[in-house]
């Protein structure tokens, strides 16, 4: 027990000493560490916000717009501290634009939303991956 005492104190001088050797966040490291959320609870979100949408809302009111789709515009927003949230609106109403993003469309309609989850998810994965 004194040694592990021993070694992390040795551990904590070195890295005052020596920042840039033990205390840099690697590109690697940091996108291994973004946990993304599952799939079931991805699509969980979707199938409530999908019942929302077809509970309050008509599907005239959509076709108002001129538009051939009916829906709304859904993102996926995951943190680098793992907290995730998914947004059911027109993206002018976002205010918060940290994090990782995933985007698309909520049908009014009848749609996989296991595969909407899926799609939200990899676009996430993949701006973490590309992040600069």
């Amino acid at each position: 027990m004194g040694r592990v005492a021993l070694d992390r104190c040795a551990l904590t001088s070195l890295a005052a000493a020596f920042p840039d050797n033990l205390n840099t966040k690697h590109y690697s490291m940091k996108t291994s560490k973004v946990r993304l959320p599952s799939v079931a609870n991805v699509r969980s979100e979707l199938v409530a916000n999908w019942k929302y949408l077809r509970r309050n809302f008509d599907r005239s009111e959509f076709a108002g717009r001129g538009d051939d789709f009916a829906g709304q515009d859904v993102r996926l927003q995951v943190h680098e501290n793992g907290n995730w949230a998914v947004h059911v609106c027109p993206s002018d109403y976002d205010q918060d634009h940290r994090g990782y993003w995933g985007a698309s469309c909520l049908s009014y309609d009848r749609q996989n939303l296991t595969d909407l989850a899926r799609d939200l998810i990899g676009q996430c994965a993949d701006a973490i991956a590309n992040e600069v």
